[in-house]
């Protein structure tokens, strides 16, 4: 049996949870600059990879970066990184939220889709859910929206191709296609 006290705690773990996708991701781009100055290949000749020694290299050592709170709920989809670091994240109530690589937040647009985030190749942030796919300009503006015709219109995730066409991933196994305008 619940009480008021029971929903109460639940509401306030509600935000912090909004945060951490951030702070997983933050701490992945941690792990990844460290690795990149590293040594091996993953194969035997560094941490992890086939069990081999750690061939004396340094030891990777976690720390947390930064974090940001995003004064709304969880999110539903994984955070996207533009190619400038930027940092993507739409929560569950459709707000799409942008943090630079230093833990900064930028900007944020209402009502972009809480089912999916992509970035193209030249930094339009795409956006989805059930009623529509929208695509923003790196600056948070609204670049286009496509409503479609057929409904139900069920969507799970957005994706950009290398071409930059969007593709729209349905719960039957089904992919739509749009060409960017």
């Amino acid at each position: 049996m619940s009480n008021s006290n029971d929903m109460s705690f639940y509401k306030k773990l509600r935000k912090p949870l909004g945060i951490f996708v951030l702070l997983i991701l933050a701490l992945m781009l941690s792990v990844a600059n460290t690795q990149a100055g590293g040594k091996g290949s993953g194969k035997g000749g560094g941490k992890g990879g086939d069990g081999g020694d750690s061939g004396g290299g340094p030891q990777t050592e976690l720390h947390l970066k930064w974090r940001v709170l995003i004064e709304d709920s969880y999110s539903l989809v994984r955070p996207v990184l533009a190619a400038d670091g930027t940092i993507y994240v739409v929560t569950a109530n459709g707000r799409l939220v942008a943090v630079d690589p230093d833990g900064n937040f930028q900007w944020e647009a209402f009502d972009a889709g809480a089912k999916g985030i992509d970035v193209g190749l030249d930094g339009t942030i795409y956006t989805g859910d059930n009623n529509h796919i929208k695509a923003f300009y790196p600056d948070g503006r609204l670049k286009w929206t496509f409503v479609p015709e057929v409904r139900p219109y069920a969507l799970h995730d957005v994706a950009v191709g290398p071409d930059g066409n969007v593709y729209g991933v349905h719960p039957l196994a089904w992919v739509s296609f749009l060409l960017p305008i």
